[in-house]
């Protein structure tokens, strides 16, 4: 597999083709079923398979400013769907949604109880191990063994990888 172009606090994959790492990026973090997250119009032109996830599980429910009911419905559709990981395709209300689904699927509700001004990051306990988000020709890797701070993701990290207990 190619070197990241960027390695400061997370791994940064970009340029022409940098998205065909993903099922790499995928193998190495041990996520063998994960769930792609975008919006329907992506979904329906075929981006799981374009990104090289063509059997994965598709959540399509995202929307502008996703709510928190589609944040839970994404957490069924995972838990339905018996994933171990979650890959957001698309702009910032698909990676906003992964971001919440990745600390539900781990912890209880309400998911306003995560919110920093409240004290959440001390109120997640039982991080995922990585993150994933695919925007346009770049890939973004977050390794929580590598950042072990902020527990509540950065602006640009998403999808949720395997727990480690």
């Amino acid at each position: 597999m190619i070197p990241p172009t960027i390695s400061y606090l997370t791994d940064i994959y970009f340029g022409f083709g940098a998205s065909d790492i993903l099922p790499d990026l995928l193998s190495d973090l041990k996520v063998r079923r994960p769930m792609l997250v975008t919006d329907r119009g992506l979904a329906n032109l075929g981006i799981a398979k374009r990104v090289g996830l063509g059997n994965a599980p598709v959540y399509s429910g995202v929307r502008t400013n996703p709510s928190e009911q589609q944040v839970l419905d994404a957490v069924v559709f995972y838990r339905a769907e018996t994933c171990d990981g979650m890959v957001a395709v698309g702009g910032g209300s698909s990676i906003d949604l992964a971001k919440c689904a990745g600390i539900l699927v781990r912890h209880d509700e309400p998911l306003e109880s995560y919110a920093l001004r409240r004290g959440g990051a001390t109120r997640i306990t039982r991080p995922h191990a990585c993150h994933l988000h695919v925007s346009g020709t770049r890939v973004r890797a977050c390794d929580r063994r590598r950042r072990p701070l902020p527990r509540v993701w950065p602006l640009s990290a998403c999808a949720a990888g395997p727990a480690r207990e």
